[in-house]
C-alpha cells in the first residue's frame, strides 16, 4: 500500500489540534460560566474532599471561610471558627438520604450569627473528582428564621390578648353578677340587655330561680324604668335621679339614687344605657352621726382654745428664757473678747521663757531638758493658736472684730502663702499647683483677715490630703475676685456639707483625734468672710477630694461704714473700721487684740 505524503499527516494533525483546542476553549468557557453562575449565587457552595478540605467554593463561601493576610485579627478568628464549625458539621454521621440540616456560622465582617440549611451530597468518583468528595449547598435562612420567630411571637401575643379579653369579659360578668348594687343595662329602645342578681331581686324576683312575682317589685320596676326612659330621651351623657322604692322582702322604704350613663355608637347615637342604683338608707344614719360629730367638734374646739391659751403662756415664758440665754451668751462672748490680752499674756510668757532657755541664756541644758523645752514650746504655740481661734470667734459674735482696710494685691498674697506651705506639702509628698493670673484688681480689704482665710483653707487641704495635689486658682469676677482651693483628699460626705461651717465641728468627730484641731477653722472663715462682704461654698465627694471657693468683693466695707474709709484706703492709708467709724491704723508695734 503506498504511503501517504507527510503533508497529509501534518494537515490531519493540525485539524485534530484545532478540534482539541476548540474543545478546550469550550470547556474553559463552560467552566468560567459555571464559576460565574456559582459566584452569582447568594448562598455559599463548597466542594470538599474526604479529609473535609475545601477544594472549590464560590464567592460567598470564600467570604465565610477564607481570610487574607491583611485582614484584621478579629476577622481571621471568625474565619477559623467557621472552618471548625463546618468541618464538625461534615464529620457528623449523615442520614441515608440527602436532607437539609441546620448549620450556625458567624459573619466575619460583622460578628453577627448566621443560620444556614446545609445540604451535603456526595459526588460520583471520576478522573477529576477525588474519592469521597462532597458538594455542600448552604442556604441562608437567618432572616427567614427571624421572620418566623417574629410571626410566632405575634401569633402568641394575639392568642394571649384573646385569652385576656375572654378572661376580662368573664371577670366583668362575674363582677356585675356579684356587685352589691343593682345594675341594669338597657338598649336604645328601653329593652333590658343585662340585669344583675341584685337588680332582679328588687325589680323582677320571678326571674330568680325559686322566686315569684311581687307587687312591690313591680311598682319598683315601674318607677325605675320610667326614670331610665326619661333619661334615654334626653341628651345628657350622665344623670343622677332620686327614686323612692320599697324593699320587696321587708316592705320597708328604700330611698335610692339612680346613676345613669349613656353609651354611644360610632355615629353618636345612644346604643345602651347603664343604670346603677345606690342605696341611700344609710344617709339618715350618716346625718345623725354628722350631728353627733359636730357636737364632739364643738367640745374639742373648746379644749383646743384652752390648750392654745396655755401654749401662749408657755411660749411667753420660753421667749423670756431665750432672751436670758442670748444675754448670757452675749456676755460670755464679750467677756472672752475682753480677756484676749489676759489669756495671751501667760502663753506668750511661756513661749518667751522657753525660747530663752533653749538659747542657753540661763545656762547649759541636757539633751532631755532641751527636748522637753521643745515640746513645751510646740504645745504653747498650739495652745496660742487655739486661744486665738476661740477669741476671734468670740470677737465676731460680740461684734468687736475691727477691719483694717488697706489696698491688697491678691496675687502677691497667694504667692506668699503658697511659698510658706510648700515645705509642708513637700514633706507629705503632695504636689502644690498655683494658677494666679497677673492682671487681678487691687482689693480694698483687711489683708490679715484675707490671709487668715486662705491660709486656713490651704492648711486644711494639706492636712486632709494623703496623696495627690493641692491646687490654688484665682480669677476675676464682676465686682470681685474668686479664690479656689482644691485637693484630692478624703472628701466630705454629702450629708455633712451643711454642717462643716458650724462652731467646734469636724466632718467626723473622731477625726479630731487623727488630724487635730478644734473644728473652729471653717466657722471662723465663714464669719470673717461675712465681715469682709464675701462668701464661701464647697463641693466635695468622699474619697475624691474637696473644692472650697471664696469670693471677695472689690471693697470690703458695708454701706453704713461710709465712703470715707474707702477713699482713705485707696490712697494708701491703712484704715481701721470699727463700729461704723474709720480711724488710722495703730503703729505696727501695737497689739491687734
Amino acid at each position: 500500500m503506498p504511503r501517504q505524503p507527510l503533508s497529509d499527516d501534518l494537515a490531519r494533525l493540525r485539524r485534530e489540534n484545532e478540534e482539541l483546542r476548540a474543545r478546550a476553549d469550550e470547556a474553559e468557557r463552560r467552566s468560567g460560566l459555571f464559576s460565574a453562575i456559582c459566584d452569582a449565587l447568594a448562598d455559599p457552595v463548597l466542594v470538599t474532599d474526604g479529609g473535609y478540605r475545601i477544594l472549590l467554593e464560590n464567592r460567598r463561601a470564600r467570604s465565610l471561610f477564607h481570610a487574607s493576610p491583611g485582614d484584621p485579627d478579629e476577622r481571621r478568628r471568625m474565619v477559623e471558627v467557621n472552618n471548625f464549625l463546618f468541618t464538625s458539621f461534615l464529620a457528623r454521621p449523615r442520614p441515608p438520604m440527602v436532607e437539609a440540616r441546620e448549620l450556625t456560622l458567624v459573619d466575619p465582617d460583622t460578628g453577627n450569627e448566621l443560620l444556614f440549611e446545609a445540604v451535603p451530597a456526595p459526588l460520583p468518583a471520576g478522573a477529576a473528582v477525588p474519592r469521597d468528595a462532597t458538594v455542600s449547598l448552604l442556604r441562608d435562612v437567618t432572616e427567614l428564621r427571624k421572620t418566623s420567630n417574629q410571626l410566632g411571637h405575634q401569633v402568641r401575643r394575639a392568642q394571649q390578648a384573646e385569652v385576656r379579653a375572654r378572661g376580662e369579659r368573664d371577670q366583668l360578668n362575674l363582677i356585675l353578677a356579684h356587685v352589691g348594687a343593682p345594675v341594669v343595662v338597657t338598649d336604645h329602645r328601653g329593652a333590658v340587655v343585662m340585669m344583675n342578681r341584685e337588680a332582679q331581686r328588687i325589680f323582677r324576683p320571678d326571674a330568680i330561680p325559686g322566686g315569684a312575682p311581687d307587687a312591690a317589685a313591680a311598682a319598683n320596676a315601674d318607677r325605675f324604668f320610667a326614670a331610665v326612659e326619661e333619661f334615654a330621651l334626653g341628651e345628657e351623657a350622665a344623670a343622677v335621679t332620686r327614686v323612692d322604692l320599697r324593699e320587696p322582702s321587708s316592705r320597708q322604704d328604700l330611698p335610692a339614687e339612680l346613676i345613669s350613663g349613656r353609651i354611644r355608637d360610632g355615629d353618636g347615637a345612644t346604643a345602651a344605657v347603664v343604670s346603677i342604683l345606690h342605696d341611700l338608707t344609710h344617709e339618715v344614719e350618716n346625718a345623725r352621726l354628722a350631728a353627733e360629730l359636730a357636737r364632739v367638734n364643738a367640745g374639742l374646739e373648746h379644749s383646743i382654745r384652752e390648750a392654745t391659751a396655755e401654749l401662749k403662756d408657755q411660749n411667753r415664758e420660753l421667749a423670756w428664757q431665750r432672751q436670758e440665754l442670748e444675754r448670757a451668751y452675749r456676755h460670755k462672748s464679750e467677756f472672752l473678747a475682753s480677756m484676749s490680752h489676759e489669756l495671751r499674756t501667760p502663753i506668750n510668757a511661756l513661749l518667751g521663757y522657753t525660747s530663752l532657755l533653749r538659747e542657753r541664756i540661763y545656762g547649759d541644758l541636757t539633751p532631755r531638758q532641751d527636748q522637753a523645752l521643745v515640746r513645751i514650746h510646740s504645745s504653747s504655740e498650739h495652745l496660742l493658736e487655739l486661744v486665738d481661734d476661740i477669741l476671734d470667734l468670740a470677737k465676731i459674735e460680740a461684734g468687736r472684730m475691727p477691719l483694717h482696710l488697706e489696698p491688697l494685691d491678691i496675687a502677691s498674697l497667694i504667692g506668699e502663702l503658697t511659698d510658706g506651705v510648700e515645705p509642708l506639702a513637700r514633706r507629705k509628698g503632695l504636689q502644690l499647683r498655683v494658677d494666679v493670673p497677673e492682671a487681678l484688681p487691687v482689693l480694698v480689704t483687711d489683708r490679715f483677715r484675707v490671709k487668715q482665710v486662705v491660709l486656713n483653707l490651704l492648711s486644711n487641704a494639706i492636712k486632709f490630703t494623703h496623696e495627690g495635689t493641692v491646687s490654688v486658682r484665682t480669677r476675676q469676677l464682676e465686682g470681685g475676685v474668686e479664690v479656689q482651693v482644691a485637693d484630692t483628699g478624703i472628701g466630705i460626705p454629702p450629708d455633712e456639707l451643711a454642717s462643716i461651717f458650724d462652731d467646734f465641728r469636724q466632718v467626723d468627730q473622731s477625726s479630731t483625734r487623727e488630724y487635730g484641731g478644734t473644728g473652729l477653722g471653717l466657722s471662723i472663715v465663714r464669719k470673717l468672710l461675712g465681715l469682709l462682704g464675701g462668701a464661701i461654698r464647697v463641693e466635695s465627694e468622699p474619697g475624691q477630694g474637696s473644692v472650697f471657693t471664696v469670693t471677695l468683693p472689690l471693697r470690703s466695707v458695708e454701706a453704713r461704714e461710709g465712703e470715707e474709709a474707702i477713699r482713705r484706703a485707696m490712697q494708701g492709708e491703712a484704715v481701721i473700721v470699727h463700729d461704723g467709724v474709720a480711724r488710722p491704723l495703730p503703729p505696727p508695734d501695737s497689739a491687734r487684740g
